[in-house]
């Protein structure tokens, strides 16, 4: 018995997120389709349910960093979730970013070899924070 679901994704900010969600689903044993709309954040499935529970289809998407969500509630809760996470990391690459233009602005009184302090300095908030 074939199903067609809506579920909401969260951790989709691009479009290339929506495709990578579209594959991962696809792959799942028992998806026939998987329709992700980004403008809206969800996705239609087309499933045996027998075949692909929806355990199966959300532990396919986590591991590249999305959620799968069942109903409204649990929505709107993991969805604050994220966007505390998102607020976290924002402040996180601010301090970071001051501290590297405060140490940029004094680069004339310091010695040459600081340059690699200013590069070390920035990799937290390109690397670690630039992710999300």
């Amino acid at each position: 018995m074939t199903i067609e679901a809506t579920y909401k994704v969260v951790g989709m900010s691009c479009q290339s997120c929506a495709v990578s969600v579209q594959t991962l689903l696809e792959h799942v044993p028992g998806v026939e389709k998987a329709e992700v709309h980004f403008s809206t954040g969800e996705v239609q499935v087309r499933h045996d349910p027998e075949k692909a529970p929806f355990d199966q289809l959300r532990a396919a998407l986590e591991p590249a960093g999305y959620t799968l969500l069942p109903d409204a509630y649990a929505q709107v809760a993991a969805q604050k979730a994220y966007l505390a996470r998102l607020r976290r990391a924002l402040v996180i690459a601010g301090l970071f970013a001051v501290g590297g233009m405060t140490l940029h602005f004094a680069h004339a009184f310091l010695p040459s070899w600081m340059g690699g302090i200013f590069f070390l300095a920035s990799l937290p908030v390109v690397i670690g924070i630039g992710r999300y």
